[in-house]
């Protein structure tokens, strides 16, 4: 048997009897700038740091291989895709820079990846593991230095976490973009065993895939083990990044139903199974799924004793748990405790100016969901073990007027609806709204379409902003989003409404200087404690943000940013402040790159924390929350040992100075310190 038919079926068999788990990401809104979640992102930016850069033929060119370049959104893919077919053949890429509603910076980081002729027509198979593929190994520990809680043990009670403090994790990669794609991954997180004794393959998470792309003129993609997928807007299902507030308008708008390869390590967020991608003729695109995986949940058994020699047992889970921890002896007795089946489908129907698609999908657990006296805002929520899910979505594009939207039903009685309209007006400015109107029973696991709230439910909200290029250096942008919730919200007693207001003015200098102020108010309702009774009242917060950056020589970036914002209500007011400055350094010549942060904070407490993204190893990205008061060094050292070999040390101390401890529970540290250490080794070949 051939080595790369042996390593298939191991890949294959491997997929199939995993298990998973999700990582918590904070649900503020952040900029698609300044963060690209996804490990690798199967991106070609990745492939170029690694020193391979792979090249399309323009005439070649579909939505799968330019959704490999992380800087284009849906639209923008949709307005080269529609170019090329009113200009076959193409006769050079330079004429994509003739689009007007594409920013011409992105086309000038598109074009080192585009040539003319054609790539010589070869089955992928047997491109496997060839000269042109791109493989990469990664491994990376870290832990905190501090003993956190969990860890201590005391006289004869042991500690609470089973496992050691160390966080591991070991990757491996091979692919050539648009060709084929095989992967490998496993962590452990802090306070884990090593070896897992309820884990089926001995260590608490492992993921794999093997995916090929265009195996022929009818398949387009086929993907076995992990993977991520969406249909239509997000609406039915999503398990990718979905963009907020602040973003460009062209991240709103999504190209219709996608598979690609699973790989991060967001447990508990992938489907694992099989998927494919087929074209019939020219229109015609069919999104196939199946996939069968466990989750950890909260089991809940009831044992009815209307018998008293047979009791009637209940077996039904409370909530599904999407920490992905599996540190002390409840996570492990939580851990894969239900069982996700689905199988779906996507159809759609493609012309050069529009498109739509029938979508679906039946999804089965092994035992119900309990129901929930105590939590009266899902009082319309199903609780059967079968769902089944429908939507229609579509797409519609006039030269600078965009329209998309997607109507879904679940169990034949609860609906979502969210309709998008973009609007170019002229070459300088652009316009967006999107309506959601999501019922107070709408409740898909992996939905991940616009919404106030984590998952698309119980909300009506229109979302409208303004986007104008003023002259070649200066930009503005503006956002203003109300929303109500007709029935309770978690932790709300009555149905409440709000409203967010955002607007940007930026100046920039191109690989020079930029700089932007940015100004945010935001309205809400929640419940306060008044006189020992619990009222629904008003929540303002409103903030300030003033960010610099600039080149100061080829090889040093200087970027610096002060925030505040101010919280208040019926009793009281709150204020935070943050500043910090970043130092980057990166040189051609050098194998040395690095960058430090110094950041001072003062904020009141958690319920005015700033977030702030900051760098961190390759393949990863941190959004801390900073609050209470005190400061934050951060330092990123990497090291080129080889032209294959690439080392990375990071650093990060926190100081709280008016705490004796940070974090609480098992997480809570016993000083105002806490200092976290990463190494990072990644071999390319």
């Amino acid at each position: 048997m051939k080595p790369n038919l042996i390593f298939f079926i191991v890949i294959a068999f491997i997929s199939c009897s995993l298990s998973a788990q999700v990582s918590d990401t904070p649900q503020e809104n952040i900029e698609v700038n300044e963060a690209q979640s996804n490990f690798y992102n199967d991106n070609i930016a990745s492939n170029e740091l690694e020193g391979k850069k792979f090249m399309y033929s323009i005439n070649e060119l579909d939505r799968q291989k330019l959704s490999n370049f992380y800087w284009l959104n849906a639209r923008d893919i949709e307005l080269i895709l529609s170019y090329i077919a009113k200009h076959r053949p193409v006769l050079s890429p330079l004429e994509l820079q003739t689009i007007d509603a594409i920013p011409l910076e992105k086309i000038r980081l598109l074009l080192p990846y585009l040539k003319l002729d054609q790539s010589p027509r070869v089955k992928p198979i047997k491109r496997l593991f060839s000269s042109e593929s791109n493989n990469i190994l990664v491994f990376r520990i870290g832990a905190i230095v501090e003993k956190q809680q969990g860890f201590i043990a005391r006289d004869s009670i042991p500690a609470k976490y089973i496992g050691s403090k160390d966080k591991v994790y070991l990757a491996y990669r091979s692919q050539i973009p648009g060709v084929y794609s095989i992967g490998i991954n496993m962590e452990k997180d802090a306070g884990e065993e090593y070896f897992s004794k309820t884990s089926p393959v001995g260590v608490d998470y492992l993921s794999s895939h093997l995916a090929f792309f265009n195996l022929s003129k009818n398949i387009k993609s086929i993907i076995v083990g992990d993977y991520s997928a969406r249909l239509g807007q997000g609406l039915l299902l999503d398990n990718s990044y979905v963009a907020g507030k602040g973003s460009q308008f062209g991240s709103f708008y999504k190209n219709g139903s996608v598979v690609k390869p699973f790989v991060s390590v967001q447990e508990n967020n992938m489907l694992r199974g099989i998927a494919a991608q087929l074209q019939y003729k020219r229109n015609w695109e069919h999104t196939v799924f199946i996939s069968q995986h466990k989750i950890d949940a909260n089991i809940v058994t009831d044992t009815i004793s209307n018998n008293a020699l047979e009791p009637n047992v209940n077996t039904e889970f409370s909530s599904s748990l999407y920490s992905g921890f599996h540190r002390t002896a409840s996570e492990i007795e939580d851990r894969n405790k239900i069982q996700v089946a689905m199988i779906g489908q996507g159809l759609r129907y493609r012309r050069p100016t529009w498109d739509i698609s029938l979508n679906g999908f039946l999804q089965k657990t092994n035992i119900n969901l309990k129901d929930r006296p105590d939590r009266p805002d899902l009082k319309d929520v199903s609780t059967s073990a079968q769902q089944d899910f429908i939507s229609l979505d579509y797409r519609w594009v006039k030269r600078n007027l965009s329209m998309f939207g997607e109507a879904a039903m679940q169990n034949r009685n609860q609906f979502a609806v969210l309709q998008g309209l973009l609007v170019g007006l002229g070459k300088r400015a652009e316009y967006i709204a999107m309506y959601r109107h999501y019922g107070s029973g709408y409740s898909s696991m992996l939905s991940a379409a616009f919404s106030e709230s984590t998952l698309p439910r119980n909300e009506i909200g229109l979302l409208q902003g303004l986007s104008m290029q003023i002259n070649q250096r200066f930009s503005c942008l503006f956002f203003a989003d109300h929303w109500k919730k007709p029935w309770l919200s978690y932790n709300i007693n009555l149905p409440v409404s709000g409203s967010e207001y955002s607007f940007r003015l930026q100046y920039s200098e191109r690989r020079k200087f930029l700089t932007y102020l940015q100004l945010v108010s935001r309205q809400t309702e929640n419940n306060i404690e008044i006189n020992s009774e619990r009222l629904v009242k008003e929540v303002k917060k409103y903030s300030i943000r003033l960010h610099f950056e600039s080149k100061i020589s080829p090889d040093w970036t200087w970027r610096t940013r002060f925030e505040t914002n101010l919280v208040k209500n019926i009793l009281e007011k709150k204020s935070g402040a943050l500043i910090y400055s970043d130092l980057l350094y990166k040189s051609i010549e050098s194998k040395i790159s690095g960058n430090i942060r110094f950041a001072l904070f003062d904020t009141e407490d958690y319920l005015n924390r700033i977030y702030a993204y900051e760098n961190d190893l390759l393949y990863q990205f941190s959004i801390p929350a900073y609050y209470g008061l005190g400061s934050r060094v951060v330092g990123n050292l990497r090291y080129r040992v080889h032209k294959k070999i690439t080392t990375e040390l990071h650093l990060s101390r926190t100081f709280q100075k008016e705490n004796e401890s940070i974090g609480s529970g098992n997480e809570k540290i016993n000083s105002p310190f806490k200092t976290e250490v990463k190494f990072q080794i990644r071999y390319s070949f």
